[in-house]
């Protein structure tokens, strides 16, 4: 074993900065004893614990870095860490207490790299190494934080525009020194590295392609990342050298449960709430707690919502994983459906509070759910063209108060032109919805078709409310003659 883990050249390190300030302003202070960074697969965890080790390396009199990912049985965790240490065997006695001795009064950063398939067995090794330990310094890197009251935590994100871009140059310019970003290409390598959620690993294994792709190319292949993703160093861990293993890795340390809930929320495009996810997770699950596992394993990030309710993303990069997962599953159809039918009850509420005071709330709440209702749309303009006519219908104070006439009347006339039975209340009121649309955009003559068809149709309810609401969408057209 080196006397220095910084012996060897340091692995390469872009960007960073404000993190790796983070984590030196915590490693030098005495009352920080446990410092986790967490976050997705692929993300620097690894390199940043030990470029930060590396910055603050004078303040400790050792350093010892040991890489825990090929453990996964619990009983070898101890003796992994000890035989790192240079812990000598005294027959007879036991290695916990070995280890203790051994580190009493050595002022020690000790690194452990990749806890997250053993954090049950590391969190109270690691909680007694430190109540018995007063010189140690524990940083730890982990999918998931130990959950120990001495912790600190630094959570760590997807780089930023810049850093990704230098790190997908970088990483192409290693394997073809060549290669340099034009005018032309520069555009398309910000596109590639959005596309993989700016997160490294990704990045890296986009850019290794380079060699063989050029960037449009590579970016033309990325509707389906993860096949795309392969290829990383052979001196990486396993669970490094593909996209899919990084993921993989945490998937497989769900429970059952917790599996099930991870695919099923693969569904959503762009975020959902908790009442969402209840929708699509089935009565019997436990989402909360559910949830807050996923968030825990970094494999979903809360972020913030509409009127101070929660909300909840995945990277898509990580979805394409689950997704793949929900359709093997057979769940898939039963899934979309009660994704489908939560959107609809939205929008139905909206359609229902248009002339109450609960209309701008209704309006609020659908904003965030753009890339959600896109989704369901077309979905159900092949699975479900009824529910997607009903959809549709609910949708016209939606689009027209954010401005989406013509996306919006694209979906309508869609829908409308899907050859389906549908009851003669809901294609009156996407019969409105398309002539309100069109009016709004000044398409007058085909407006007024619309709404004369809505309005025969409207005559001919018994429901006296809906075909208030569609006499009074017809008033409306009235500047159309």
């Amino acid at each position: 074993m080196p006397d220095s883990p910084f012996e060897s050249p340091l692995p390469s390190f872009v960007g960073r900065e404000d993190e790796l300030a983070e984590v030196t302003a915590h490693l030098t202070r005495p009352e920080v004893r446990l410092l986790t960074l967490t976050g997705p697969g692929g993300v620097g965890k690894t390199r940043l614990a030990v470029r930060g080790a590396a910055e603050v390396r004078d303040a400790f009199a050792e350093t010892v870095i040991v890489s825990l990912a090929a453990v996964r049985d619990p009983e070898l965790l101890l003796a992994t860490i000890a035989q790192a240490l240079g812990v000598p065997e005294v027959p007879d006695a036991p290695l916990r207490e070995q280890l203790q001795a051994h580190l009493a009064e050595r002022q020690l950063l000790l690194v452990l790299d990749n806890l997250e398939q053993i954090v049950d067995a590391a969190a109270p090794l690691v909680a007694q190494l430190l109540a018995t330990c007063p010189h140690l310094t524990v940083l730890a890197t982990s999918r998931t934080r130990l959950g120990i009251r001495s912790e600190q935590v630094i959570p760590l994100g997807v780089l930023n525009t810049a850093e990704a871009w230098q790190l997908f140059l970088e990483r192409a310019q290693a394997i073809t020194p060549a290669f340099a970003a034009t005018d032309e290409t520069t555009p398309i390598i910000a596109a590639i590295c959005d596309k993989l959620d700016r997160l490294p690993l990704a990045i890296e294994l986009a850019a290794a392609r380079i060699g063989v792709l050029p960037p449009a190319a590579v970016l033309a292949r990325l509707e389906h990342r993860l096949p795309l993703l392969t290829g990383g160093p052979r001196d990486a861990p396993v669970h490094q050298r593909t996209m899919r293993d990084a993921i993989a890795w945490s998937y497989d340390l769900l429970d059952a449960d917790a599996q099930r809930l991870f695919r099923r929320l693969a569904v959503f495009v762009g975020g959902f709430t908790l009442d969402a996810a209840a929708v699509v997770a089935g009565d019997e699950a436990d989402v909360l707690d559910g949830l807050t596992g996923l968030v825990t394993a970094s494999l979903v990030n809360p972020t913030a919502g509409i009127d101070g309710e929660p909300r909840f993303v995945m990277l898509e990069t990580i979805r394409e994983y689950a997704l793949e997962h929900l359709t093997t599953s057979g769940e898939e159809d039963v899934v979309r459906q009660a994704h489908l039918r939560y959107l609809t009850d939205m929008a139905e509420q909206l359609w229902e509070s248009a002339w109450d005071r609960d209309y701008e709330p209704s309006v609020r709440r659908l904003r965030p759910e753009q890339d959600n209702l896109r989704a369901a749309l077309g979905w159900a303009l092949v699975h479900e063209p009824v529910t997607a006519i009903r959809l549709v219908g609910a949708l016209a104070d939606y689009w027209i108060a954010y401005g989406h006439l013509a996306e919006g009347r694209a979906w309508v006339e869609r829908a409308l032109a899907v050859p389906a039975e549908r009851p003669p209340a809901i294609h009156g009121r996407a019969l409105a919805a398309a002539g309100w649309l069109a009016k709004d955009q000044g398409d007058l003559a085909q407006a007024e078709t619309y709404l004369t068809e809505a309005a025969a149709i409207a005559r001919n309810l018994t429901d006296d409310g809906l075909q208030l609401q569609l006499q009074v969408l017809f008033l409306l057209s009235t500047t159309v003659t």
